[in-house]
């Protein structure tokens, strides 16, 4: 019997490679050790495949999108062979696909399903993409929250049932009949103005699941799901959708940025390659998913042998870093590259051409 990872497509044809211009490669930065030839295989993410054609990775959307044969830049699959040359000053780009050259006539065949090749390496960042989210400020505190079990104990569990205050009437439920439970995290604050800090917004910890069952002051929900143990007080938030694009597009914002790294996710000290950072600027500042930023370490300030004086070095580049997630005041981002080791408050603005 045909495996469900079996399907019925029409067979992709072998595309030999047509030169394509796309514009001046000193304007694309080409790699210059850049291989004539690379056979994508699994564990591939375009990013590293950019890097190895681009000085700048975030401009691979510009190679692939000027390329006829690669209809999405974000569709490269393990076997694809990618091809660069550089002809009059002109980079020239193309795709084969499919291996061999077959009779090019169209055809009913049974093939093993094959995903494209991710944008980054999805599992760095896969416990932050769903669920675990930041809160506005004051947002938790005017969330629904649980009052009791049912059977008055003090936690509860996958399948227990439990109320909660400030889901009445049926006009809320109407909005949300499903849950998610959290519980208030660390603060994030922003650059103190005037000797005071600017609370930018709330770490919200997910602790489960819930569905809702009667709406009432308390109403009644069952619990779906738990990470941990429940208490009275964790709050609910309406459930984020579980699906999120994972075909990043990097790019550089065209507009200025400047921030800074507030917090390392994971529990970690140290900012390093494919660490989760949190970085003070979100949606309110523009930021979108995919904006890639440079990060800046400042120069540390040291005393001048000769004159005695204290003098601070210029700030050096560090890494590069992708926004993933985005919330009001607050971005989640990976960084993707890193030069020297970074460190918490380090700057980032949108990388140099």
């Amino acid at each position: 019997m045909m495996s469900l990872k079996k399907f019925f497509s029409l067979i992709f044809f072998a595309v030999p490679l047509i030169a394509a211009p796309i514009g001046n490669a000193a304007d694309l930065e080409i790699n210059p050790r850049h291989p004539e030839n690379y056979a994508v295989v699994a564990g591939d993410t375009l990013w590293e495949i950019a890097a190895r054609f681009l000085v700048h990775p975030w401009h691979w959307q510009d190679l692939w999108h000027a390329n006829p044969q690669i209809d999405n830049p974000n569709l490269i699959y393990p076997g694809d062979i990618i091809s660069i040359r550089i002809v009059d000053g002109q980079a020239m780009a193309g795709i084969t696909r499919g291996g061999a050259v077959i009779k090019l006539s169209p055809t009913i065949r049974k093939t093993a399903l094959v995903e494209a090749i991710p944008t980054i390496p999805l599992n760095a960042i896969q416990p932050f993409l769903a669920r675990v989210r930041v809160t506005a400020p004051g947002e938790l505190e005017q969330a629904p929250y649980i009052v009791s079990q049912i059977d008055q104990r003090l936690t509860s569990t996958t399948g227990d049932y439990v109320y909660a205050r400030g889901i009445i009437s049926e006009k809320i439920a109407e909005k949300a009949t499903h849950y998610d439970i959290y519980r208030a995290g660390r603060p994030y604050y922003g650059q103190a103005e005037n000797g005071k800090a600017s609370l930018l917004g709330i770490e919200a910890i997910p602790v489960g699941e819930a569905e809702l069952k009667r709406c009432g002051d308390p109403a009644s929900l069952l619990v779906t799901r738990s990470s941990s143990e429940i208490l009275a007080g964790d709050r609910l938030l309406p459930a984020e959708s579980d699906t999120f694009d994972r075909n990043f597009m990097p790019h550089a914002p065209d507009f200025p940025v400047e921030g800074r790294i507030i917090d390392v996710l994971g529990g970690l000290s140290r900012v390093s390659r494919f660490q989760t950072v949190v970085i003070d600027k979100g949606r309110y500042d523009n930021l979108d998913v995919g904006h890639v930023l440079a990060i800046h370490q400042a120069g540390n300030v040291i005393k001048d042998p000769v004159t005695q004086e204290y003098i601070t070095l210029p700030e050096e580049r560090s890494g590069l870093l992708m926004v993933f997630r985005v919330f009001d005041q607050l971005s989640y981002a990976l960084v993707l590259e890193a030069q020297r080791e970074m460190q918490l408050l380090d700057m980032v603005r949108p990388p140099q051409p």
